[in-house]
């Protein structure tokens, strides 16, 4: 299955009263894929950027609530309106994502969505480092998904689907009598 069209929601977030700007980017795939790009730092300034893969759409849309939920109650607001863009093809990713952030995402994420993509030249995601007990130091190291695992959790995610709507019909006494 193709990963086109690819959507994308951004949101912008400035503290009230404060220097501190955080972006989001909510990514699906055709195929049902998910990528959330973060972006922080002083208003103004690019920043920071970190992109974590999910197997599914849905536990990145989790991701992203979780944190404009703890971001809205630290003092956050949005900025301007959430802007929906579409991809229909690997040429229009830099318009989707912006002309900024676009060259800044590492090839690791780019693959994540379209494994056809050619990231020759991009940069790579900064390897984990590991003290003499086996913990990490610093950043943690990137998320990679096996696409087995995604297959898993498609079908996990259909299953809860199907047994929920059971639950419901089998919780409605008038079901089946019309």
């Amino acid at each position: 299955m193709s990963s086109y069209p690819i959507k994308a929601t951004q949101v912008s977030l400035d503290h009230r009263g404060g220097t501190k700007s955080y972006h989001t980017v909510l990514v699906e795939t055709a195929d049902g894929l998910g990528l959330l790009v973060k972006r922080w730092g002083r208003k103004g300034v690019f920043g920071s950027i970190k992109t974590e893969s999910y197997a599914t759409y849905r536990e990145a849309e989790r991701a992203f609530e979780r944190i404009f939920n703890e971001k809205t109650r630290g003092g956050y607001e949005v900025v301007g309106k959430t802007v929906e863009t579409v991809a229909n093809d690997q040429s229009e990713l830099p318009t989707m994502f912006g002309r900024m952030l676009y060259p800044k995402l590492d090839a690791g994420a780019l693959q994540h969505i379209d494994p056809t993509i050619d990231v020759t030249g991009r940069r790579e995601p900064d390897p984990p480092e590991y003290d003499e007990n086996g913990d990490y130091i610093g950043r943690a190291p990137p998320r990679v998904i096996p696409r087995e695992t995604i297959e898993a959790a498609r079908k996990r995610e259909a299953e809860e689907k199907k047994q929920k709507e059971q639950e419901g019909y089998a919780a409605n006494p008038l079901f089946g009598l019309f």
